[in-house]
């Protein structure tokens, strides 16, 4: 545990030593995606509502039971209260916000979500896209999300409770996705995996916990330098990959955000 905390932190201060303002940026296009997306003054009526909800999951001492998955080589069946959950495993305000400007910013019509967790990000995603196909492997975790967004009246996303590599290819098979959010399943292995299993000449992936440990510190590096994204874009608590074919140059870029 100690060897983690200390990987997340080094490479926490090295981000703070390295990342730039966004008017670094000379592409247009990169400058325009920098510009709507990562400025965070850049709100939209949704967020009172959403910050209103996670507010009160804030407050909520109910327990879930779950098992532990992804980056284990076990599993573990344990509790815990849905305002832990929020905070250990559900995206912070300003990243889920960040995902709902992006999807904005992309005209998502359909979206994929590799992690429901307890829901909420993805009503963020649900208010910015046409479409959110959203898969969590969590039995508890895929009920309470259910009854989270049936409770608001969130009627485009369509929730699969199943693992990533279960029902991936299918999907990949019989939707376009604009957007994808790989948030599960913290190992070298998946996250390279599910990456080449997403990359297209359109889709922007957004990669979670790019620092959470080694394996995904080397998957994230791995992506940064694979010939076939065109931007990619550091701000350590996740990582975007931008594929464009009318983009000549590839670019890497760690950006305050």
């Amino acid at each position: 545990m100690i060897t983690v905390l200390l990987h997340r932190l080094y490479h926490y201060i090295k981000y703070l030593l390295t990342a730039k303002s966004i008017h670094y940026i000379h592409s247009p296009l990169l400058y325009k995606f920098a510009i709507e997306c990562l400025n965070k003054d850049n709100y939209y009526y949704y967020f009172d509502k959403l910050n209103n909800i996670r507010q009160t999951l804030l407050h909520a001492n109910d327990e879930i039971e779950y098992e532990n998955i992804g980056a284990n080589s076990f599993r573990l069946k344990r509790t815990a209260k849905i305002k832990d959950i929020l905070k250990t495993a559900v995206s912070p305000k300003k990243y889920s916000e960040l995902h709902f400007r992006i999807a904005l910013f992309v005209k998502s019509r359909t979206t994929l979500e590799l992690g429901t967790s307890l829901g909420l990000n993805t009503m963020y995603l649900a208010y910015s896209s046409k479409k959110v196909i959203s898969i969590e492997g969590q039995k508890k975790l895929y009920e309470f999300a259910g009854q989270l967004l049936q409770k608001n009246k969130v009627e485009n996303v369509k929730l699969i409770y199943s693992d990533f590599d279960s029902v991936l290819p299918d999907l990949l098979s019989n939707n376009q996705f604009d957007l994808a959010l790989i948030d599960g399943n913290h190992t070298y292995g998946a996250t390279i995996r599910y990456y080449n299993q997403l990359k297209s000449s359109h889709i922007i992936i957004i990669i979670d916990d790019i620092y959470w440990n080694k394996e995904m510190t080397q998957a994230w590096k791995e992506i940064v330098n694979s010939p076939d994204n065109k931007y990619t874009i550091d701000l350590y608590r996740c990582g975007i990959v931008i594929f464009n074919e009318n983009i000549m140059h590839q670019e890497h870029f760690v950006l305050r955000y």
